[in-house]
């Protein structure tokens, strides 16, 4: 159910979408109106969420925490529909009570992430004395203290094989490794690149060319959120940003790897164009 709640709620909310750790500027670009059967499909998917969620409730409180976390990870996308908009203090409520008597790691961060994905008050989790659920409750693109979620986030992107390791297997409604879903909120969190510059420069330095899609693309984007215009020099973050990839590139493929990501930024995808602009 919780899948069903999540491919109905697509495309509802633009900044929740891109804080999804598979999301691409291209998503954007092809999304069209599906065709009758595919839309009657849908609206039918969102007609039903309020009887879905209704019978996940009780479970949100059941005595057995695999339940619990089913229920939960079921519970976040379905509440998310505006309509239900109505239920959310209610199972605000329901969550902040079981947090007086949870301490597993994984639990408490589950209903962080769930009250910041419904933009509920969660700012005292931003203190918590579990680094996990710190970072679960920075998640959310909408923040009252926004610098100090910022560098909580940032703070975890520093040590990213320690932050991977809270979650062996991933929380209900993330997949992938746990530092790309940090990241994306990050990206999405900063108001200017220069807010994240030192730790995303990091990370485009260090290579790899398994996570093109999930890490150096992303950051690319962010560093370039119009696109590059060749009327305006650019800034020490960008110069740094782009001397990080050329200077990685022969070792790593780092630029060809981001063909798609450098061409939605508006730069040249091969080694001596970046150069060039250096």
């Amino acid at each position: 159910m919780g899948q069903v709640a999540e491919s109905a709620a697509y495309g509802e909310d633009l900044v929740r979408d891109r804080t999804d750790w598979q999301w691409a500027p291209w998503h954007d670009e092809t999304r069209r109106e599906p065709d009758p059967d595919k839309l009657t499909a849908l609206h039918a998917c969102r007609e039903v969420r309020p009887t879905l969620y209704d019978a996940i409730e009780p479970f949100l409180n059941s005595p057995d925490p695999h339940v619990r976390e089913a229920a939960l990870g079921a519970a976040v996308p379905l509440l998310s529909a505006p309509e239900l908009a109505d239920r959310l203090p209610r199972a605000a409520t329901l969550l902040r009570t079981r947090l007086g008597t949870v301490a597993g790691r994984r639990e408490r961060a589950s209903v962080a992430r769930a009250l910041g994905v419904w933009r509920m008050d969660f700012s005292d989790l931003l203190d918590d004395s579990d680094p996990a659920v710190r970072v679960c409750a920075a998640l959310s693109p909408a923040h009252v203290d926004r610098p100090r979620a910022l560098a909580i986030l940032l703070d975890a992107l520093r040590d990213p094989r320690t932050t991977d390791g809270w979650f062996p297997e991933p929380l209900p409604g993330l997949d992938g490794w746990f530092r790309f879903t940090v990241l994306r909120s990050a990206l999405v969190l900063a108001e200017t690149f220069e807010e994240v510059a030192s730790v995303a420069i990091a990370i485009a330095a260090a290579g790899g060319t398994s996570v093109v899609d999930f890490e150096r693309g992303p950051i690319l984007l962010r560093a370039f959120p119009g696109g590059y215009d060749p009327a305006h020099p650019l800034t020490p973050a960008q110069r740094d940003l782009l001397r990080a990839f050329v200077h990685t590139d022969e070792a790593t493929g780092s630029i060809g790897g981001n063909v798609l990501w450098f061409r939605a930024a508006g730069l040249p995808d091969n080694r001596e164009g970046l150069a060039a602009l250096l």
